[in-house]
């Protein structure tokens, strides 16, 4: 049995992105710290995540984020699919009365020569016994997203990692002070799926993924890491799904400090948009902010596949070179026609990022963070 484990959409792990695949050098590592791993019924694990640019953050540079997948064996029951950025330290677990031993004793992500980030690690657990039911009974990847808990953090100074030969991190830094929060909203319904995501901003004013909360009480905390800035974004997102695809999704988007309670109420209304004779229609949007329309070209064989995401913000992509990224006027409510062939055996998103103000239209290599502090909102819909 083959399963693949959807994890970008429960961590949002984020990968830099490539500008050319010459410039990228596969650096493997190893994660310690681990301790009181035990057969619980509880999976342990660690993510590896390179923090982002101010600009990176919402401009759905799409090939960001989940690293390449690499198979994982769990026991003899099924082999999972795995992006290269989880490490799994070796731990026995028990499916009924069968002894499962597994893990993946090296993470591996892909580096840009001549880029330097910090890395953040956090380990984080996940039921064991929920985790090949969802998986066995083909519910969408986001059916995780409540029951994984983020326990503690590593972090590595901003470095040329292309340089290295091995990087080796550790999980020592306990949770940080709770920030609280209410979203005040409606049941989700069917496969949807709510939950916060917390990014926090570095000394070289980069942003890290910190924390989540999957199906998020209306009021409560989250944690933040300790040793960074007293800085934060966070995401309250609403993904529908289908089987284990994301479709669509709505949220909001906050600047908060941990003296601040972040309050926001219900969820934003859905992107309404299609694509008809090679032409991108939306029902036109009025409030202050800007579009982003996404056309990536699709990987058939895995192979073939530099990365592969199905990320946070919902929209499931393979990351190649041949990629286009616009930015639209929400107002006008339609594209120019496009050229047919850059829509054939494509992924194609549509975003609107609302804002409190109205701001100039991001620019690509240029600082963006003026956009960034007055985000509010943002809707996305997968087209194709």
């Amino acid at each position: 049995m083959k399963v693949l484990f959807p994890w970008a959409i429960a961590v949002g792990a984020l990968v830099w992105a490539p500008a050319h695949s010459e410039d990228l050098v596969k650096v493997g590592g190893v994660v310690s710290g681990f301790s009181g791993i035990k057969s619980d019924d509880t999976v342990d694990g660690a993510l590896v995540i390179p923090t982002v640019s101010a600009e990176d953050l919402f401009q759905f540079n799409v090939d960001q984020f989940m690293g390449p997948s690499e198979k994982m064996t769990v026991g003899g029951l099924f082999s999972a699919e795995v992006p290269s950025n989880l490490y799994f330290p070796k731990q026995r677990e028990w499916w009924g009365i069968i002894p499962v031993n597994f893990g993946k004793e090296q993470f591996s992500i892909m580096a840009e020569k001549g880029d330097s980030r910090e890395l953040v690690c956090a380990w984080f657990k996940l039921p064991f016994d929920k985790m090949v039911e969802i998986n066995n009974s083909g519910a969408p990847g986001t059916a995780l997203l409540p029951l994984m808990t983020i326990h503690k953090h590593g972090f590595l100074a901003e470095k040329d990692w292309s340089t290295v030969k091995r990087i080796d991190m550790k999980v020592d830094k306990a949770l940080g002070t709770k920030m609280n929060y209410s979203w005040d909203r409606a049941a989700t319904t069917g496969t949807d799926m709510d939950g916060v995501f917390m990014f926090q901003a570095t000394k070289t004013n980069r942003w890290a993924f910190v924390n989540l909360k999957g199906a998020p009480s209306k009021t409560g905390t989250i944690e933040s890491m300790s040793g960074l800035e007293n800085n934060f974004k966070v995401l309250f997102m609403r993904t529908h799904n289908t089987d284990k695809d994301v479709t669509s999704a709505e949220g909001h988007i906050r600047g908060a400090t941990l003296q601040d309670k972040v309050t926001v109420t219900g969820v934003p209304a859905p992107l309404e948009a299609q694509i008809a004779s090679s032409k991108i229609t939306w029902t036109p949007i009025e409030s202050p902010g800007w579009m982003t329309l996404v056309i990536q070209a699709r990987e058939t064989a895995a192979e073939n596949v530099l990365f592969k995401i199905d990320n946070l913000f919902g929209g499931f992509f393979a990351a190649a070179e041949d990629s286009l990224q616009l930015w639209l006027d929400p107002k006008e409510g339609s594209t120019s026609p496009l050229n047919s062939n850059s829509l054939k055996d494509s992924d194609i998103i549509l975003s609107f990022i609302g804002t409190t103000e109205a701001v100039p239209m991001p620019e690509d290599g240029q600082d963006n963070s003026a956009f960034l502090d007055v985000a509010s909102e943002i809707r996305m819909k997968k087209l194709q």
